[in-house]
């Protein structure tokens, strides 16, 4: 039987992380991952586990016309540009109502591969 998780706590979101390259703690529910080359990616545990959010920024002057696009296209993550002209890929994971830790892993996975497509495609 799968268990079946409504948060992770903090030693549960380490343990899931601490194998993904450039794995750092950052401060209490905040973490530093490379899922693709040199790119860090921001790891939010919010809501005391109940909601991860995964963050990208790319420095620059980025136009939103490429964002546009990529939202239009793509499912399962949104890009924008921030009033610093910085571009970011961000994604949302809510384990409200329940969910097992092999989900969250997979939600990481496609996070990896878009931030590889986003990479190659939008962040030129």
């Amino acid at each position: 039987m799968t268990d079946i998780y409504t948060r992770l706590t903090i030693g549960q979101t380490e343990a899931l992380l601490e194998d993904v390259p450039g794995f750092t703690r950052h401060k209490d529910d905040i973490y530093f991952v490379n899922l693709y080359g040199n790119i860090h990616t921001l790891v939010l545990r919010l809501e005391s586990g109940e909601i991860f959010e995964l963050y990208t920024r790319f420095e620059g002057n980025y136009s939103v016309g490429r964002s546009n696009e990529w939202n239009e296209n793509r499912k399962f993550s949104r890009s924008y540009v921030d009033n610093d002209g910085n571009l970011i890929l961000q994604s949302d994971y809510s384990f409200e109502g329940g969910s097992t830790i092999n989900h969250f892993a997979k939600f990481v996975a496609r996070y990896r591969y878009a931030l590889e497509l986003f990479t190659k495609e939008v962040a030129l």
